[in-house]
Order: structure tokens, then sequence, then C-alpha cells
């Protein structure tokens, strides 16, 4: 069996073959050489190498460990740079979007700001055709209108020639013009069309005061055919009028020897005679 040898042993041997192969020159020079001091400094110089080399491999595993640990730390960087690029990029174009999309709430705004102007003014024509025709409507129908007519602009009560009656209109409509949507407006534009459509086909029999050219009141039975006509008798049968819707209102005209006549269709309306045709004196304007 080969034989095993140890290592501090055999580095000693070594030294000592080293000092013995030296000997002949120290001999031959005749000086005397301390041997052992020379195999114990041998020893500790090889101590110190072994010292140095165990230094270096530990400082090269450490540096080894140092970079990989470096290595994962930049690599790990890198993909965070990479992940903000993206969202960097993924935010660009959803700004992008947004910018787009305002550009088209914009125009699309500027349409209906235009659309609500030309609206505007067209209900402000119905309004003002609306209050025309109120103005010179029978006194049934206005007192019928009076709500829808008060939200009108410029509305400031009945006319000459309509029964009075506690009305408003004036400041008040028209500070209630400014807060009312247009919705709301175009309605009462619309309701008060269909009043006065519903009106135009009914003849209506109403007891009412009303006011003279003169400027006197007068009690009377009212007889109203539509909108637009109308024929009244006082009380004592003595004065009847025609009336009809004019630029300045409702107006009446006096009727000579007419009285009898509207008093006798006054009753077939009240039904305190049998239905009988009557004729009435009606002037086309």
């Amino acid at each position: 069996m080969p034989r095993s040898y140890n290592t501090k042993r055999d580095r000693g041997a070594l030294i000592i073959a080293a000092a013995l192969a030296a000997a002949p020159v120290a001999f031959a020079q005749d000086e005397p050489i301390d041997i052992g001091s020379t195999i114990e400094e041998t020893r500790d110089k090889l101590d110190r190498w072994q010292d140095v080399r165990r230094t270096i491999s530990k400082e090269r595993n450490n540096w080894v460990l140092a970079r990989e640990v470096l290595q994962a730390r930049i690599d790990l960087l890198r993909r965070n740079i990479e992940q903000t690029r993206e969202q960097v990029e993924a935010e660009r174009i959803k700004l992008q979007g947004f910018g787009e999309r305002a550009a088209e709430l914009e125009a699309q705004n500027e349409k209906l700001k235009r659309a609500s102007e030309k609206l505007e003014r067209l209900v402000q024509t119905l309004e003002a055709r609306a209050l025309t025709l109120i103005e010179g409507a029978p006194t049934p129908l206005v007192k019928e209108v009076q709500p829808l007519a008060l939200q009108l602009p410029g509305y400031t009560g009945m006319k000459k020639g309509q029964a009075s009656a506690d009305t408003g209109g004036g400041a008040e409509s028209e500070a209630a013009n400014k807060t009312t949507p247009i919705a709301r407006r175009v309605e009462n534009v619309v309701g008060v069309l269909y009043l006065f459509n519903k009106y135009a086909g009914k003849v209506d029999l109403v007891s009412e005061q009303v006011q003279r050219n003169d400027g006197t009141t007068l009690l009377v039975d009212t007889l109203y055919l539509g909108v637009s006509y109308g024929f009244y008798v006082d009380a004592e049968d003595g004065q009847a009028a025609a009336g009809w819707a004019g630029p300045d209102g409702w107006g009446w005209s006096p009727i000579d020897g007419s009285a009898a006549r509207v008093r006798e269709a006054v009753q077939v309306l009240n039904e305190d005679q049998s239905a009988a045709f009557v004729p009435l004196p009606v002037e086309v304007k």
C-alpha cells in the first residue's frame, strides 16, 4: 500500500532537503549556517503565502457574489425602467385620446350652442305671435290662457274691450321668462295654441261687463263665435253690439235694431226656447 504523507511533515522534509543541498556551498565557503533558523523562516514565509492565497480566494468569491447581486439589481432596474416607459406611453396615448375626445365634445358643444341660439330666436317669434293672439282674444279665452300668458315676455294684461281681471303680467312675466327653460317656454306656446284651436270651434255664452268705446262699462250677455267674432246684448235688451279681434284688442261696435235677434240667440243657447234659425248681422273684416 502506498504511504500517505502529512502535508506539514513533507513540507519540512523538503525544506531540510533544500538546506542539505545548499550545505556543500556553505561548506565550500567555510561559513557556519543556522539550518534551524532557515527552516523556520521558510516555514513562516510559506504560511504567509498560504494566508495570502486564502485571502485572495475569499475576496474573489466575495467579488463574484457581489457582482451577481449587482447584476440582479441592474436587471431589476432595467425591467422597472421598461415598465415605466410602457406606462408613460400608455398614458400618452390615453391623453391623446382625451384630447381628441375633448375636441369632439367642444365641436358638439358649439353645434348645440348654435342650435340653442336658433331655437331661442324661434321661441321668441312664437311667443310674440302667441301674445298677439291673446291681445285680440275674447275675454273667456284670455282668462283660460291666463296661467300660460303670464309666462310670455311682454304680456301686460287684458286689452281694451276685454273684461277686466287681475291679470298681472308686465315685469313679472319678463322675470319669469328669463329663468324659464326653453323647453318649458315651448310648452307654454303650444298650450296657448291648443286652447285657441279648441275655443275656435265652439260658441260660447257668458255674462260679463264689457267696456264700451266711451269708457263706460255695461253688464251684458255675450255670445262669442269662436275667437274672432261675437255679439252682446244688455240686460234691458236696449242695446246690442258686434265685436271682433283687432290690432288694439277686442273691439265692440253698436248694431242698431239687432238687440231682439241677439237676445233670441242667447235664449236658444240657454235652452230657454226651442232651437231656431236666428239671423245675425255678421260683417267680414
